[in-house]
C-alpha cells in the first residue's frame, strides 16, 4: 500500500472540482489555489475558537451513533422485542446512512454544508426521541420510521463533517488538522455509551439516558446552524 499511496490528488494529474492541469494554468482554478495558499496549520487551527467549536458540535453530534449501535438491542429487549428484531432495527438504520450519502454530496453543491449538518443533527436527535417513545409504547411502525430517519441523519456526518473542517481551515493541512480533532470527538463517543450504561445499571430503563444523547443532537444541531459561516482561516 504504501508504494501505491500518494502526498495528493495533484501527484495523480487530478485537481479540485474536476479542473484539467490546461484549466488550472489558465487561471481557472483561481479559488482552490487560494483556498491551498491560506490554509491553516495544525497550530494555527488550535488557536481559534472555531477548532474546539467543532469538535465540540460534531463530537455531540457522533455521540449518538456509539449509543445507538450498542444499546439498541438491550433496549428493544427490554421492552419485549426478540433479539432478532433488534438487531434488524441497526441493519435498518445502516441502509439509509449508506445509500443517502450520494443525496448529502449533491446538496452540499447547492446549500450551505454547515446548515446541513445541522439539519443532520436535528434529523438524528428527533429520529432518536422518535425510538425511545416509539419502542416504550411497542408502535412498530414509528419504530421503522425512527432507525429509518436516524439512518438518514447519520449519512450525512462523514461527507459534511470532511467539507466543514476543509473550508473552515483550508486543505493543505488538513490532515494534521483533523488528526488533532479526531482523539477529542472519538473520546466522546466511546464517553457515550458508558454513561448509558451507567444510568441503566442506576435506574434500570435507557429512556431518560437516550433522551439526553438525543438533546445532544439537538444542541450539535443548533451550534452548528448559528456557528458563523466565516472560514477561520480568513481571519488568521
Amino acid at each position: 500500500m504504501a508504494f501505491i499511496m500518494r502526498r495528493s490528488p495533484e501527484d495523480h494529474g487530478l485537481h479540485p472540482d474536476g479542473k484539467s492541469e490546461e484549466e488550472m494554468l489558465q487561471g481557472h482554478g483561481a479559488a482552490a489555489k487560494a483556498d491551498f495558499e491560506n490554509s491553516m496549520t495544525r497550530a494555527q487551527a488550535m488557536r481559534t475558537s472555531s477548532f474546539y467549536f467543532l469538535v465540540l458540535a460534531f463530537g455531540l453530534f457522533q455521540i449518538s451513533i456509539t449509543v445507538m449501535l450498542l444499546q439498541t438491542i438491550p433496549l428493544m429487549t427490554d421492552a419485549g422485542y426478540s433479539r432478532l428484531v433488534a438487531s434488524t432495527m441497526i441493519s435498518l438504520a445502516s441502509v439509509p446512512a449508506f445509500l443517502s450519502k450520494p443525496l448529502w454530496g449533491i446538496l452540499i453543491d447547492r446549500y450551505s454544508p454547515r446548515k446541513l449538518a445541522a439539519v443532520g443533527a436535528a434529523i438524528t436527535g428527533s429520529a432518536v426521541m422518535l425510538i425511545v417513545f416509539s419502542v416504550a409504547n411497542k408502535l412498530d411502525l414509528l419504530v421503522y420510521v425512527g432507525f429509518l430517519s436516524m439512518g438518514i441523519g447519520w449519512g450525512g456526518l462523514l461527507p459534511l463533517q470532511e467539507v466543514i473542517w476543509a473550508t473552515f481551515f483550508g486543505r493543505r493541512y488538513l490532515g494534521s488538522v483533523r488528526s488533532t480533532a479526531m482523539p477529542f470527538t472519538f473520546g466522546m463517543s466511546a464517553l457515550g455509551p458508558v454513561l448509558v450504561a451507567y444510568y441503566y445499571d442506576q435506574f434500570g430503563n435507557y429512556d431518560l439516558a437516550l433522551l439526553a444523547i438525543a438533546l445532544c443532537n439537538i444542541a450539535s444541531a443548533i451550534m452548528l446552524y448559528r456557528m458563523k459561516s466565516t472560514p477561520a482561516m480568513q481571519k488568521a
